[in-house]
């Protein structure tokens, strides 16, 4: 059974109501869902011509955020990659406050941040293993300037894809390093020196692995 000041102005407005009807305190408070000694009480106001109700504005629990905690969050999801609701929790519990994970998607809800859920994807099967593997043979040779047209490309088609500059940069590097390893005359020279030396079995692609290598030991 609710106390009087926890009535709400519908449950007030029906005693009210009841009260016209002759019904005993007890019969009220059954049929309204709070205790007699609140029927009596609000009875006694009206009587009395007190007002009925000490509502004032918003009731309910304490809001467990500030607007300054509501403005951190805010930053830490322009700071972070793709941040889940967990995440964003543990980055807010860092500052002190204690939040659920609920509460942190109603604040995201209320500062306009749209959430989606990640999709899952099946593992690559052997022949979606093929089919890359054709790709990237296809593609092997492609400039910097190519790569940035197909980059160029996804953001358009796919902006929900969240393309990160660090994964653009990814990219570009891996476009203009691919080749490091090349000899005089391009692929001609890795021609002439497997025909030269079969046992070699040599591969422009594994040189670049090996130069990149011993420059990122001497760094």
């Amino acid at each position: 059974m609710g106390k009087n000041k926890d009535l709400s102005n519908e449950k007030i407005a029906q005693v009210e109501i009841l009260l016209k009807e002759n019904l005993s305190m007890r019969q009220i408070g059954q049929r309204v869902g709070i205790s007699h000694m609140s029927v009596k009480n609000i009875k006694d106001k009206l009587e009395t011509g007190q007002p009925t109700s000490s509502r004032i504005g918003h009731c309910g629990r304490k809001r467990s955020t500030t607007t300054a905690n509501d403005r951190y969050l805010l930053r830490s999801v322009k700071k972070m990659v793709r941040p889940t609701a967990s995440e964003l929790k543990r980055e807010w519990e860092s500052t002190g406050v204690a939040v659920s994970v609920s509460t942190v998607k109603r604040r995201l809800s209320e500062l306009g941040c749209k959430n989606r859920a990640v999709r899952k994807v099946p593992l690559l099967t052997q022949a979606m293993k093929r089919k890359r593997l054709d790709f990237a043979r296809k593609h092997a040779n492609w400039t910097v300037d190519d790569w940035k047209k197909v980059l160029n490309h996804l953001e358009r088609v796919q902006p929900d894809l969240g393309i990160t500059d660090d994964e653009k940069d990814c990219v570009k590097i891996a476009a203009l390093l691919h080749d490091v390893g090349h000899g005089p005359f391009s692929h001609i020279y890795e021609q002439a020196v497997n025909e030269e030396y079969p046992s070699e079995n040599f591969h422009h692609e594994d040189m670049s692995k090996k130069i990149l290598k011993r420059i990122l030991e001497k760094v």
